[in-house]
């Protein structure tokens, strides 16, 4: 039982060819895939393994009928992350980092930043025009941002007077981690600064940057490259103010462009021996076609469709894609059980049993995701066989229509 499945028979096993059983996903498409820290060498961070899996799923959502007004899930990708102990170890004061190497277009003339509010951190371009830069082609006249917001996160250890959802109020019941830091580790500084400043290479330096604090373990502070300040700060670069802000506004554009790598930080939290926890984000990413050389306009932008992906989000809404049905009464059911479809995944021959058909005239009919009808058959037979060669891999829908009674149910085309 790894991968999450629909157990359509209940019998707590993974049977798709007898039981009808198929995965359970999010978004229209999904990739899942699973790593851990316990095989290799950690040969990034030199760090000794914590014994953590993590189950990720990658996905989005593409169906015309579900998108349609909602134009900013075609520009945005989500990712669930299930991260399990498998140690025998109890770990206190976790972090779980996001480290992104934006790289928009031409990678040399980007700025970051960070709306707090809304657990948003961003990279946009530092001018008006951004240029090709060895064989990679920029986006030009019409730069664009891209970003990650936080949509769900680890339980926050209670008590700990962090406000970790960054909704203005502290130590709330089952109060999740969400971006609870927005760092930046510095590639281009020159002199003794680069040393203190640049990219993690210890567990110990891994550490700091997830805590808010450089190589040298001093703090990220306001103000200029955020380095050797008087004031701590878990946010560099605020759009906006926020509650708590400890600066004042300052933005990245005070310092020279060039190739930005921010990390977005969650925790502190508890993972004790055998347990999990669970976060979620997206990858937003916009452009504002109706303003030339808008670098900042692209900007406000993606904060005004990251928003929209936040509501998405928590509204649950159900995908349009997939067939609705209404399930009245008894007699529906006693169809939807008696009907049978099988081998699942199938090749090139589908079989259809329809138990209790006592001679009446059944309708059958297979459409794809996008409610397409793509084969229709009737039959007062019990069981009939259907040619599927001439349909491509993927998942599909049969529907039975006997006396006004509807049945549906899927099954995978190899």
């Amino acid at each position: 039982n790894l991968a999450p499945f629909v157990d359509v028979n209940n019998n707590g096993i993974y049977d798709p060819l007898i039981g009808g059983d198929y995965p359970q996903i999010k978004g229209d498409q999904t990739l899942y895939y699973i790593f851990n820290d316990n095989f290799l060498p950690h040969q990034e961070s030199k760090g000794l393994p914590l014994g953590i899996e993590v189950h990720a799923m990658a996905y989005a959502y593409g169906c015309p009928n579900f998108i349609n007004g909602k134009n900013e899930l075609a520009y945005t990708t989500f990712y669930n992350y299930k991260i399990f102990n498998r140690s025998n170890n109890n770990y206190t004061k976790m972090q779980a980092g996001i480290h992104n190497d934006s790289d928009l277009g031409n990678y040399l003339d980007d700025n970051i930043a960070c709306r707090v509010q809304d657990n948003l951190g961003f990279s946009y371009n530092a001018d008006g025009y951004d240029e090709n830069v060895t064989a990679v082609p920029g986006y030009q006249n019409y730069p664009a941002a891209q970003g990650t917001t936080i949509l769900k996160g680890p339980i926050a250890s209670p008590n700990d007077g962090i406000d970790n959802n960054n909704d203005g109020i502290m130590d709330e019941p089952n109060e999740e981690c969400l971006m609870t830091k927005f760092l930046y580790n510095k590639v281009t500084f020159s002199g003794p600064i680069a040393l203190a400043t640049g990219p993690p290479a210890t567990p110990h330096q891994f550490y700091n940057y997830l805590n808010s604090r450089w190589r040298d373990s001093t703090d990220f502070t306001c103000g200029g490259n955020a380095y050797g300040g008087t004031i701590k700060t878990d946010f560099v670069y605020p759009w906006s103010f926020y509650p708590g802000m400890p600066c004042t506004l300052w933005a990245d554009n005070t310092n020279p462009p060039g190739d930005r790598r921010h990390i977005i930080s969650m925790g502190p939290y508890d993972l004790n021996a055998k347990q999990s926890t669970e976060l979620e984000f997206a990858y937003v990413w916009a452009v504002d076609s109706g303003v030339v050389n808008g670098n900042i306009a692209s900007a406000t932008k993606l904060i005004s469709e990251n928003q929209k992906v936040i509501n998405f989000y928590y509204s649950k809404t159900p995908t349009t894609c997939l067939p609705i049905l209404t399930v009245p009464g008894v007699q529906e059911n006693t169809l939807l059980n008696s009907f049978l479809v099988y081998p699942n995944p199938a090749n090139s021959i589908l079989n259809i049993r329809l138990e209790m058909l006592n001679d009446k005239r059944a309708d059958i009919t297979i459409k794809n995701p996008l409610g397409q009808t793509l084969l229709t058959k009737s039959t007062n037979n019990q069981n009939s066989t259907l040619n599927i060669q001439h349909l491509s891999s993927g998942v599909y829908f049969v529907t039975i229509e006997v006396n006004g009674q509807t049945a549906v149910k899927k099954f995978v085309k190899d």
